[in-house]
Parts: C-alpha cells; structure tokens; sequence
C-alpha cells in the first residue's frame, strides 16, 4: 500500500507542487552541489576563471562612456533628495543603449558577455543605486529575459529591437497575497474564444504590487511594457478546466491599464515602483510567452541568472565603502593617530576590505560561469544572498567608523563646510537588496532544497520505492555515510575545506534520519545552518583560488588567508578558547590595517566611480 498523504502536509501540498515544477530537473554541477555530497571538488575553482582580454575590449569603450555620463549628468545625493531621476537622465540612459545591454546585436542591442554586464553593473552600483533600480530590471527580469529564454522567433523579431532602443519593461509577479507563495496569486487571465470557437486570447484582470520600473507618478506609467505572470482559466461557456500559471505580454497604453499608486521606501527615493491594475484587458494569445500554465517557471528561470545584477551592484557599494573607509580611518585623529591604527577600529576597515574581495571573487565566478554556459544555479541564488548580506555589513561597520558624519546626510555635512559622503544614503539604499529577487532567508533555503536533492531522492526511494530501488538507495546512503568519516592530516585551509565536506555529509545524514530526508524543508533553522556551512566552505576554496590569480597584487594573500582563519575560527569555536585570546586571528588586523591604509589594495577599488574624488578628494 502506498503511503498516505497528509492533507495538511505543505509539502506535500498543491502549493509545494508550483515550485517543484519549475525547477529544473538536471543535476547540479559545481563546487557548492558537491560539498553538500561531502566532496570538495577545487577543480571547480582552480584555476580562477578570469574574463579575455579580448572580451573585456569589446565592452570598454562603452563603460567609458557610460561613466562620462554618470559623473556630468547623474547626481546620486540630489536624486535621493528629490526622490525623481530627471527625464533627459532617463533619455542618455536611453540613447547610450543601456536598457539592450545583453540583447543580441542581431536585435539591437549591445550583446555583451554576462562578465562585461557584471563591470557595467558594478560601476553603475558604486555611483547610485537609484539608477541601478531604473535599469536593471529590464535587463535583468524585464521583457528581454523572458522572450530570449522562451519567447517565440516572432516575439523575439518584434519586440527585442524596441527593447534595446529604449522601450521599458518590467515584470508583473508580486500581489498583495502573493510574495514567497506564486499558489496565491489572483490576476486571472481568461481565454477568450471568436466566434469560430477558436482561441484568440485572454481577458485579464487583477492587481500587482511593488512592481519596480512600471510607475512614474501615480496614474503615470514609466515604461511601455509588463510581463504579467497571471492563474489561466479556460471560458466556463467551453470549460471549466484550470490551466495553472501563465505569463502573459502586455502594454501600458492598453484600455483597461492603470498604474494607480508610486510606492515610497525608506531607501530608494526615486525607484519607480508602485501598483498596476488590470480591468478587462484583452491579451492576444500571440503574447502569451513559453507554454500556457508554465508561468512560474518561465518567472523562476528568467531570475535566476538576473539576481546576479545585484551581486554586480554590491560589488561597486562595497568598493565604494572600502575607499572611503581607507580615507577616513587614516585622516581621521583620535588620542594621537589615525582611528584605523586603533584595534577595534582597524579590524572594520579589514573586514570590509576582505568584504570587498571575497564578493568581487564571487561575482567575476558567477559571471564566467555564465558566459561558459556552465550550472549557475545554485552559484548565482547563493551569490544574491552572500553579496547583499556582505554589503549591508560593510557599510554597517563604515556608518561605525564614520560615526555621526556617517548618520549625517549629504547636505548636512556640506552645508557646515565637511568633505561630504552619502554614507547613509549608501546604508539606506542597500537595505532593500536582501528582499528584492527573492528574500535571503528564502534563497538560502532554496539553496538547501537543490544541493540536498540527491538525499531527498534517495530518501523517497527508501520510503516508497520498489525492493531494487530501497537497495540502491540504502547502498547509496551507506557509501556517504562511509565518506562521512574520512579525514585528512594537515593545517592548509584546503585540509580544512575538505574535512569540513565531509563532516557535513555526516551531519545531513544524522538530521536526514532524525526528521526524515522529504521533511528536512520543515526544519528552516537546520537547513540554514547547513547552508551557512556549505556557503563559507565554498567562499573559503573561492578566495584561496582569486588571491593565487593575483599573487602580484599586494595583500591579496593575506585579505583571503585572514578571512579564512576567521571563518575558521568561527564554525570551530575557537573565539572562545583561551589560545585564540593569546594566539587568534585578531593578531593580524593591525599590520593589515596600517597597509591598507597606505593604500596596497588600492586594486581593490578599480572600477568604481569615485565618491571622493568627486568631492575634490585625492585618494
């Protein structure tokens, strides 16, 4: 017999069953799934995958451009004051191109490698990320993404051209009811027959919040397009039958279209964002983008390589806060010398130096890891998590070094005759990034779900497979257990990773037994520790493998040796042993301090527009 369903169980649950659908099935390849197997497999990260000179070339003329641009035309202070982009910044954002970045040039656009988009990005999130949340939706989760992905060939020749020439586009999926849960979405889209009986489109209805890019004002639309991601019901005249989730292309001059509130944030002044309302709509079915009740899917998978915008734009803040934290901990003077030479002090500016270059690692891994058409997908949702969380914790230790000239804002601090730095715009502004794309608690229980889907299987197999299937599966289960108990001799933080992997494989396997393999996605915080482990692991062998590609650069080995004794530390407990008091890492911060702050990883900060300098400042 079977085993019975419990009709309470959410994962077992039609809910569950949306999200399980849109994954995609292939296995995963990379370092990350691997440590959740117990195998830390460097050859993933070795050596580190750098961008071509001759692929970088293609896009430098531009970014050149693009930064002209930024410095004479876009004030970042004055945009969050008035909380509005001007319009003729809006037109040069169009007219250079930046809404096409990685459309096809066969369409119009720029077509640059995601490793020429992640420099764009960077640049552009180390100057305002106002301007960020104007253009990256459309390039990231807008139009452009959904029809390359899934879009049919007319589609694509109809509108990608009109996508690079500027048309804005943003994508509709979020309710009032529906964030986490796509099962609770209401706009319904309701075929619509001719009198042939032949389908012809849809009729839509509903309302979508917190839609970035798709409102000027209230009752003003910003861009010409939404892609809708609405439930699917057949004409009850023809039948009942409920056709899931689809995605469905609309305009914004539509009659029935109305965009009838701006949303504000307490970051973000000038993000357009707000509420869409749809009455009656009528969509062509030609509009209808990837297979009708496939809509989470064509949403899920257009994001996955898009959250990687964010992790471009955390980059850009983070060099940003590692300059201006050099600058100060140096100028500024407490009890006869820089604040930077006092301990506690100086250990914030390491941390967000070592911030800084763990996170530009991970996004230059992701990026290539893209434009070798290699498995991003655990990578790039846990990169959306680890970029954002690292960027909020730097500037949270830069609002500490720069005090009340940190909390003070721009103005304040220029019209009393200070050397000024939006630092608490920056800290606002940064907030957000770990809910927009898919909350951080979520992603990193996604990243969970993925790398334990070899032990979910085999699991399943053990409780409701046929007698071969149970003996593979139990086979299975005892060669990871048997892998659980290896360790090997050694102090390298290589040894370290490796012992780690394994130490992780037993402890999925003791959790596993205790509340059942299927369950695990129950138990949250225990998966979020799991993850927690898995995501130091990987930045750990990450780092090692960047600071060897840069074995010129000066600091470079001792930023990624310092961080991988301090996560050592950390997931051992060392910080609280009477050796880490005499002998722990906090012995090097102030060596490291006093060279950074003499400017050694300068390096760090390249690609950035600086702040400082912009205020007359020479760094």
């Amino acid at each position: 017999m079977g085993k019975m369903k419990d009709k309470d169980d959410l994962f077992e649950s039609e809910e569950m069953k949306i999200l399980e659908e849109a994954r995609e099935t292939q296995r995963h390849e990379g370092f990350i799934s691997d440590l959740f197997l117990g195998e830390a497999s460097f050859d993933y990260v070795r050596p580190f995958p750098e961008q071509s000179s001759e692929d970088k070339q293609k896009a430098d003329e531009f970014i050149e451009r693009l930064r002209k641009f930024l410095v004479e035309k876009v004030d970042p202070n004055a945009i969050d004051r008035d909380g509005e982009i001007l319009d003729d910044v809006i037109q040069g954002l169009k007219d250079l191109g930046v809404f096409g970045l990685k459309i096809p040039r066969e369409y119009g656009g720029h077509g640059f490698s995601q490793s020429n988009y992640r420099r764009i990005f960077q640049m552009v999130g180390s100057r305002c990320a106002n301007i960020v949340a104007l253009i990256a939706p459309p390039n990231s989760i807008g139009a452009s993404v959904p029809i390359l992905k899934f879009g049919t060939e007319e589609q694509k020749n109809k509108y990608l051209p009109q996508l690079a020439k500027g048309k804005i586009s943003a994508f509709g999926l979020t309710e009032n009811e529906a964030g986490s849960d796509p099962s609770r979405i209401k706009a319904m889209a309701q075929r619509v027959y001719n009198e042939k009986g032949e389908h012809i489109g849809y009729k839509l209805n509903g309302r979508k919040v917190w839609i970035t890019g798709s409102v000027k004002d209230d009752g003003v639309p910003l861009g010409e397009y939404v892609v809708v991601v609405a439930k699917t019901k057949d004409d009850p005249k023809m039948s009942k039958k409920k056709l899931g989730l689809s995605t469905l292309f609309i305009s914004s001059d539509l009659v029935g279209y109305t965009t009838p509130h701006r949303t504000r944030f307490g970051g973000l002044k000038a993000i357009y964002n707000g509420v869409l309302e749809f009455d009656n709509i009528f969509v062509p079915k030609e509009n209808l983008i990837g297979p009708e009740g496939r809509g989470f899917k064509v949403a899920d998978q257009s994001l996955a390589v898009g959250r990687l915008t964010i992790v471009s734009s955390c980059v850009g803040g983070l060099k940003q806060s590692l300059q201006i934290a050099r600058w100060w901990c140096k100028k500024r003077v407490q009890w006869r010398q820089s604040i930077g030479r006092h301990e506690a002090t100086g250990s914030r500016l390491v941390k967000i130096a070592y911030l800084t270059m763990v996170t530009d690692a991970l996004a230059q891994y992701c990026a290539k890891l893209v434009d070798d058409h290699k498995d991003v997908r655990i990578p790039a949702m846990s990169a959306k998590v680890i970029a954002t969380n690292h960027l909020w914790e730097a500037l949270d230790n830069l609002m500490q070094i720069r005090a009340g000239r940190g909390y003070e804002n721009y103005y304040s601090l220029k019209n009393r005759g200070e050397i000024a730095v939006g630092v608490e715009r920056m800290w606002r502004d940064s907030r957000v990034n770990s809910i927009f794309e898919g909350e951080n608690t979520l992603l990193s229980l996604a990243s969970g779900r993925e790398g334990t889907d070899d032990y979910k299987q085999k699991a399943s197999a053990l409780m409701e497979g046929d007698s071969k299937a149970r003996l593979s599966a139990g086979l299975w289960m005892s060669k990871q257990l048997s892998k659980s108990f290896k360790r090997r001799l050694g102090s390298s933080h290589e040894t370290f990773i490796y012992n780690q992997s394994k130490l992780l494989t037993y402890q999925l396997l003791r959790v596993g037994e205790k509340y059942r393999m299927t369950g695990l996605q129950k138990k949250q915080l225990v998966v979020g520790q799991l993850v927690a482990r898995v995501y130091n692991l990987f930045l750990m062998a990450l780092v090692l493998s960047y600071a060897e590609a840069r074995n010129d650069k000066p600091l470079a080995k001792e930023l990624a040796d310092y961080f991988c004794l301090t996560v050592r530390e950390e997931m051992t407990g060392a910080k609280w042993t009477t050796d880490w008091l005499l002998n722990g890492s906090h012995g090097r911060v102030d060596e490291l301090a006093k060279r950074l702050m003499e400017g050694e990883a300068k390096w760090l900060e390249e690609g950035i527009i600086s702040a400082l300098e912009q205020e007359g400042v020479e760094i």
